[in-house]
């Protein structure tokens, strides 16, 4: 067996490559394969754990130019997933006052109390801006509208919006 091992060394060569080739081709069509249902697998998950957050002033708060007011938001998840790296702003019409990485993560349905800040509006209408990612990684934002009506800061419109399909 040895010696016909020895005089057909280039057909044994042949064969050992052909396997290689089929192994190796077999091995890339499985890691494709692989791949595509963990794509998959993560679309389903970006598509049903989505994360919302909800905001609104609990009460309104009175307004005069120039003069700091204590501003109390109340923020929940009413999503079916949880929210990460949350980040909130408070805007006004001419700046941002306040950027302040809140929490690395947020439950589903758990409210989280109470964000509150000192500021000093130019004037009355101002939006508290949570920006947050979900389990795949894309980012959302919830925008909470507040709007000057007869010298108090009230909840004016909320907006939940995707920025991003995949997280870049």
């Amino acid at each position: 067996m040895i010696d016909w091992l020895n005089d057909n060394s280039g057909a044994v060569q042949a064969v050992s490559a052909v396997v290689l080739a089929l192994t190796l081709m077999a091995v890339t069509y499985y890691a494709k394969q692989t791949r595509k249902e963990a794509e998959a697998t993560e679309r389903m998950a970006g598509g049903v754990l989505r994360p919302v957050i909800l905001q609104w002033l609990e009460n309104p708060q009175p307004v005069e130019e120039g003069r700091a007011i204590r501003l109390t938001v109340d923020y929940q998840n009413i999503g079916s997933g949880p929210a990460v790296n949350i980040e909130w702003t408070v805007r006004g019409a001419d700046r941002e006052w306040w950027t302040l990485p809140q929490r690395v993560g947020m439950g589903v349905r758990e409210l989280q109390g109470r964000l509150i800040v000192r500021i000093t509006p130019q004037t009355g209408d101002l939006a508290v801006v949570a920006r947050y990612e979900d389990v795949s990684g894309a980012q959302w934002e919830s925008i909470l509208r507040l709007v000057e009506r007869d010298g108090e800061l009230v909840n004016g419109e909320t907006r939940i919006r995707r920025l991003t399909d995949d997280g870049e």
